[in-house]
């Protein structure tokens, strides 16, 4: 986190608002796409370039999408799952996804155990049981991947909260979650035509737009909890 955004997410501590991770967003992004001149072009066609940046422009738009309230609550459960000096309790933040999706719960897992929340990645063989107040964050485009509702099921059954981030708040696991954050995908009815630029295979763009919400969120908890660089390190793997 540059200091000069640090410096601005000071500023808007008191709100820690919605508009903040989406401006901590876009700057992902807008890095991202600077990054993405140094690609070399491809020889057939349509360059590897051009077609991040537009990648990039879509992600921008899925971002817009989301509603601030439904970060604004998703800041919350996390941040209260924090335990602090005074507090008995532990309250452990369990993390699932399948495919992609699962390889975003992993590293967005990695940051807020960075961050001194004990957080789990749920098929890893030390993981203990979840209780009763725990929180269980699962990442599902389609809301309907099975392994995601067995654990919203058990989750629910010992009293823990759960949490979905899809693209279908309707869905099976949208219904049985606490709450919802809806990050858009690619629609059904997307598919490429002769001439067009190639839309994105299967569920790329909701997992790079997650991706980028998830390291947003990361930087609104530093300045929530404040957190430094410093301190986290003092949690990394060494």
């Amino acid at each position: 986190m540059t200091k000069e955004r640090h410096a601005q997410a000071e500023k808007s501590v008191t709100a820690l608002s919605p508009r903040l991770i989406r401006e901590m967003a876009r700057d992902i992004v807008s890095e991202a796409r600077r990054g993405a001149g140094l690609l070399p072009r491809k020889d057939d066609g349509a360059s590897v370039k051009e077609l991040a940046k537009k990648t990039l422009g879509r992600v921008d738009i899925g971002i817009d999408h989301i509603k601030d309230e439904e970060l604004t609550r998703l800041i919350q459960e996390l941040a209260r799952a924090r335990k602090r000096p005074d507090e008995k309790k532990t309250v452990h933040v369990f993390l699932a996804g399948e495919g992609r999706s699962g390889l975003v719960a992993k590293a967005f897992g990695m940051r807020l155990v960075h961050l001194g929340i004990t957080a789990h990645n749920i098929d890893e063989s030390t993981t203990p049981a979840k209780r009763r107040g725990d929180l269980l964050l699962l990442f599902s485009g389609s809301g309907t991947t099975k392994s995601c509702i067995h654990q919203a099921e058990s989750a629910k059954a010992v009293g823990a909260r759960v949490g979905a981030i899809t693209s279908f708040p309707d869905s099976e696991l949208g219904k049985l979650a606490d709450f919802t954050v809806k990050i858009e995908g690619r629609q059904e009815n997307e598919v490429r035509r002769e001439g067009q630029d190639p839309v994105h295979p299967m569920g790329t763009r909701f997992e790079l737009t997650l991706r980028v919400v998830t390291d947003a969120l990361v930087e609104c908890l530093m300045v929530k909890l404040d957190v430094s660089e410093k301190m986290m390190k003092l949690h990394h793997h060494n």
